[in-house]
């Protein structure tokens, strides 16, 4: 064994030549998650970019954003950012009963009084707009279906795999 660790003393760089034949090793099955990683990305936001249900529906967000904001600086906005959508389900009407359609009629019954009449529930943005647009919002639910799934890596593993296959290129 000691003349084993002898005869390995005697390679030239032999630490850099190791890690690199093992970096070598690990890099083919990387960059293969890797890849496989993206390519899963890419479908699902080539899906997104080409689904005219969830365009339709953003729209029908935009306009309800716009008609809640009339008269303001945020009134006639031409676009709104997608990390604002998760509040969607915190926004309620003021009140704490339901929203109303043009009609006036409730958008999303409620529970009876004791008197057996409706009581109006307090009612979500988005589910007023899935439900009085029910087509559309199905439409939308079947695209999202559709899309491919993603695999979530933790950041930190991300991270490292960049950052191995970057000192392997180096």
């Amino acid at each position: 064994l000691e003349g084993f660790v002898a005869e390995l003393a005697t390679i030239p760089r032999l630490r850099p030549r190791l890690r690199a034949w093992l970096d070598g090793r690990r890099f083919g099955e990387d960059s293969r998650v890797a890849a496989d990683a993206l390519s899963a990305h890419a479908a699902a936001a080539a899906a997104v970019r080409c689904s005219a249900p969830l365009h339709a529906f953003l729209r029908l967000l935009l306009d309800a954003g716009n008609e809640l904001n009339r008269g303001t600086a945020r009134g006639e906005a031409k676009a709104f950012d997608v990390s604002v959508l998760p509040f969607l389900v915190d926004f309620r009407s003021t009140d704490g009963g339901a929203l109303r359609t043009t009609s006036d009629a409730p958008a999303h019954a409620g529970a009876l009084r004791a008197d057996n009449t409706p009581q109006a529930a307090s009612t979500t943005l988005l589910v007023f707009l899935a439900d009085s647009h029910a087509e559309l919002a199905e439409a939308v639910l079947r695209t999202l279906e559709q899309l491919p799934t993603l695999s979530l890596r933790p950041t930190s593993e991300c991270r490292a795999l960049a950052d191995g296959c970057a000192a392997t290129l180096a």
